[in-house]
């Protein structure tokens, strides 16, 4: 699909990846000017269009955890959905969980 939910999924997960667009798009099949092309692209439409929040009848917010494997990880209820958010999390995986959540969530 070429679309900008499947392209910003693919952006976020090859940021959070570590490699390089080439080594990346030859993993995935993809163009290597394609991953350049619609992170443009996808920063224009966020510039261009205040991003919305979802809203999320966040069941609650557990504790945050001292001692977690990380330290200072906070967990997040929403219905049968547990989400932990560990230290030095990646803001655009956290928002694509988010906007997977808000979809699921019964509004």
């Amino acid at each position: 699909m070429n679309d900008a939910t499947t392209w910003s999924k693919r952006i976020a997960d090859w940021r959070q990846s570590g490699k390089t667009a080439a080594d990346y798009s030859a993993e995935h099949g993809l163009p290597p000017r394609a991953l350049y092309d619609w992170s443009a692209r996808l920063k224009r439409a966020a510039k261009a269009k205040p991003a919305s929040r979802p809203r999320l009848p966040i069941a609650k917010v557990i504790t945050t955890l001292a001692e977690g494997p990380v330290g200072g990880e906070i967990v997040v209820e929403l219905g049968d959905a547990r989400v932990r958010i560990a230290r030095g999390f990646d803001r655009a995986t956290l928002g694509a969980v988010i906007a997977v959540l808000a979809e699921r969530s019964p509004r």
